[in-house]
Parts: structure tokens; C-alpha cells; sequence
């Protein structure tokens, strides 16, 4: 792999964290008022907002992480048949993903697939709620 790329991974992954802190700042800034003066829905728009920055940042992370400086490629598992001779499965790839080259230079050879599953990363966010307008009464 050539250097500037592997330079520039490492870069993205020293960036994950100031991406995240961004994202909260950015809505601190855009805030019409503190968390607690703001009603339900006000604060249902900024946890949206923060969940969508967060999941994407979530997600180069894990692919980052995961791939460890090798080339990757993100894909859709289109099929898997099971066989006497090992599971043959199909892969569907974007048209303009970086690396789909690198993916068929490498038809006939041995690679290695790493399963991810970013959503197990991020499911949890949706139990952060705002806050109701109205308090318990008990």
C-alpha cells in the first residue's frame, strides 16, 4: 500500500475523537438556548443531529479500525450458498468505491474478510430521549 494512503488512514483514525467533539460543538453553537430551557421537541432535533454525526463518525472509525491500514471495501452480501466445497458468497460493491481495483486485481488470490457490523457500535444511542415538557406527577 502506498504511503501517503497508509498516512492518510492514520490521520483519519487520530481524527475520530476531534470529529466527535466537533459534532457536539457545533450543536452548542446552533443551540437556541441550554439543554433544560429547550422543550422536547427542540431537544429531539439536536439528539437527531448528533446521532447522525455520531453514526457516520462511528462508522469510519470501525472501518478504519478494522481494516488496519489494509485496502477495504464496503459491501452488500447479495447471496451465500453453502457447498461441499466451502460457502461461495456474492458480493455487490459500490461502482465508485476507492478500492474496487485493488478488489479485482485480486480475483483467483486469497484475501481476507473482515465482518463489521457498525450498527452494533451505535444502537444504543436510541435510548438517549429528550427530555418530556411534562414532569412525573409521582
Amino acid at each position: 500500500m502506498e504511503y501517503e494512503k497508509l498516512e492518510g488512514m492514520h490521520k483519519a483514525g487520530e481524527h475520530i475523537g476531534q470529529d466527535l467533539l466537533n459534532a457536539m460543538i457545533d450543536e452548542f453553537k446552533a443551540a437556541p438556548d441550554v439543554w433544560q430551557k429547550m422543550n422536547q421537541n427542540l431537544q429531539g432535533d439536536v439528539l437527531c443531529r448528533l446521532k447522525n454525526r455520531i453514526a457516520n463518525v462511528v462508522r469510519d472509525a470501525v472501518v478504519i479500525i478494522a481494516s488496519q491500514d489494509r485496502p477495504s471495501i464496503e459491501a452488500h452480501v447479495k447471496s451465500v450458498k453453502f457447498g461441499d466445497a466451502g460457502i461461495e458468497g456474492q458480493l455487490i460493491i459500490g461502482k465508485k468505491n476507492n478500492e474496487r481495483h485493488h478488489f479485482a486485481d485480486s480475483q483467483g488470490e486469497k484475501v481476507l474478510v473482515i465482518v463489521t457490523n457498525v450498527d452494533e457500535y451505535t444502537q444504543t444511542m436510541d435510548e438517549v430521549k429528550p427530555e418530556s415538557d411534562q414532569r412525573e406527577i409521582f
